[in-house]
């Protein structure tokens, strides 16, 4: 077939099927791609095939690229006109002939920047870089250079568009304290994750006005401070993900409590601690989050009280995972009381049945997405083809697998993990289009093909 000779409306849904890779591939034997390229591709990711492996497949802008002379090339060959946002994803910024700097040119427009490296890695231009990027109102950096952190705050106070800046291992609070002070009020979103600069940055005089999300790997101490209070009751708060660890504390068994949290905004919590840490609390952090929809409390071992305590208080729950809880039969029927429900995921032990489980899958008015240990896919199955306008996921421990099974429905025996979500996944997880925050996607999405589920859901 000529791809000349296809209507233009054709084209556009051809294009939707396709990658980023291919695009650009097909401008060569397709006279509209160059046009449909600059029209329709608004946001690249650029990532290191070391890196490839925890980013879901689903996202269609995905370009591999080792080095940055390769992002440079790309970029050059390429006038996206549309372009506003960019990712460099553990780029290597240190071999070849191009630079950070090289790439001031073609990301001048930019209006979002996420830029994630290993902090041991020379990375002497991104400040420079983000400097020249007059445009930018979006950025998420992961390391500056020690010597550049007070020029880039200085740029971050003359570009009050800038709402958002998320640091890793680059923000050393005492050495600008100032000016990161007078930012903190406009920031919507925080992710911290240098523990051994946490202790430091919690000071109660902190203020964070319009934070919306929040991500902190932090440490007992600085749980018993009580310095969190300031970041977790500011009003706006709408996702909170928390991993308490050891890294600058001892390791010996601690019992923590959490700032109490009396939110009408909160709609995803994730806590997670290091196995020593127990926390006394979470159930009354529950009980006061009437919005919740996403839950991954794997922190807490969940008995039939913790269920019944979150089926009366969560009404519009639409995500649960459960860690190794002692639930039985009583809180899987708890759970049905909850409309909204759409992934439950039962990761190790528990002491449900399958019965139990069945009548789940079978009267569970939303559900789409389910992971436990029992022998439960023939129900899924079933409630597969009777729900046919919803894609449905399942990951269950059969030995063998269906062969055939209905095309609304992915089936796999590997749950995979990488982490808590940093970003509102539930919003997006069902239409296939705009998963975000892929790095840390919860599925291991590789045998899906983005195109059989655009089609599915057209």
């Amino acid at each position: 077939m000529n791809l000349n000779s296809l209507p233009k409306e054709v084209l556009l849904k051809i294009f939707s099927y396709l990658n980023i890779t291919e695009k650009i591939y097909l401008k060569r034997v397709c006279r509209f791609w160059n046009e449909l390229i600059f029209e329709q591709i608004k946001h690249i990711s650029f990532v290191s095939p070391e890196f490839e492996q925890r980013i879901s497949l689903l996202e269609p802008n995905i370009i591999i690229a080792q080095r940055l002379d390769e992002v440079h090339r790309i970029m050059s060959e390429n006038n996206f006109t549309n372009l506003k946002s960019v990712d460099l994803i553990d780029i290597n910024a240190t071999q070849g002939d191009i630079s950070l700097l090289d790439l001031s040119e073609t990301l001048k427009d930019i209006v979002s920047l996420r830029y994630v490296c290993d902090a041991w890695v020379n990375q002497e231009n991104i400040t420079r870089l983000i400097c020249r990027m007059s445009k930018l109102e979006k950025l998420s950096c992961w390391f500056i250079p020690p010597d550049d952190q007070n020029e880039l705050a200085t740029f971050l106070l003359k570009n009050n568009s800038i709402v958002n800046c998320l640091s890793a291992e680059c923000i050393e609070y005492e050495r600008i304290r100032a000016p990161m002070d007078s930012l903190s009020k406009n920031w919507k979103e925080l992710r911290l994750i240098a523990t051994s600069c946490l202790c430091k940055f919690g000071r109660s005089d902190v203020s964070f006005d319009l934070l919306q999300k929040l991500s902190l790997f932090t440490c007992p101490k600085m749980i018993k401070s009580g310095s969190l209070s300031n970041l977790l009751n500011n009003g706006q708060l709408k996702q909170l993900s928390l991993t308490i660890h050891w890294r600058c504390c001892e390791r010996k068994k601690t019992n923590l409590s959490l700032p109490q949290l009396h939110s009408e905004t909160l709609e995803v919590l994730c806590i997670d601690t290091w196995k020593n840490y127990i926390l006394d609390n979470t159930l009354d952090i529950i009980q006061h989050l009437r919005n919740l929809k996403v839950l991954d409390m794997r922190a807490k071992r969940f008995t039939d009280g913790c269920v019944d305590l979150l089926t009366n208080n969560c009404r519009v729950l639409q995500y649960l995972r459960i860690d190794d809880g002692e639930i039985t039969d009583n809180s899987i029927t708890s759970l049905l009381n909850l409309p909204r429900l759409e992934v439950l995921l039962l990761i190790g032990k528990n002491e449900v049945t399958v019965g139990a489980m069945n009548d789940f899958i079978e009267k569970a008015q939303s559900l789409r997405v389910l992971s436990c240990s029992l022998q439960v896919v023939e129900a899924f199955i079933s409630r597969a083809n009777q729900v046919r306008n919803y894609f449905h996921i399942g990951f269950f421990p059969e030995s063998e697998l269906p062969q055939v099974i209905p095309k609304n429905l992915y089936l796999s025996r590997k749950y995979k993990d990488y982490g808590i979500p940093d970003n509102v996944i539930w919003e997006h997880l069902f239409n296939f289009r705009d998963v975000i925050d892929n790095d840390n996607g919860y599925f291991d999405w590789k045998r899906i093909r983005r195109s059989q589920l655009n089609r599915f859901c057209d």
